[in-house]
């Protein structure tokens, strides 16, 4: 049976690398929840299955048990976490403990 992993973040630099690498071993199914405010669907890896959402709501985007996660889903541009506080708060405090 195949490992189910989730990236947070997986549409991002570092996690749509991670997501390429997971989906190269065929034991893995490798799943990305991206909310895409500084990743891209340019990233996108065929082999990779993408759910697009926040990770404040994962309990209701990722409807199926996960053997990993690996959360990389943030905020982490310092100029947006001044200009945009809400969100920066909401997606780093809120995403972090709903992951």
């Amino acid at each position: 049976m195949k490992k189910k992993i989730l990236v947070t973040g997986g549409a991002g630099f570092v996690g749509s690398h991670l997501c390429e690498r997971l989906a190269q071993n065929p034991d893995n199914e490798a799943y990305s929840l991206d909310n895409y405010f500084t990743g891209s669907k340019e990233n996108h890896d065929p082999n990779v299955i993408y759910i697009e959402g926040l990770t404040t709501d994962i309990e209701t985007m990722v409807t199926f048990a996960t053997d990993m996660v690996s959360h990389h889903g943030a905020c982490h541009q310092v100029d947006q976490s001044f200009d945009e506080r809400d969100t920066g708060c909401r997606v780093n405090q809120d995403g972090n403990l709903a992951v």
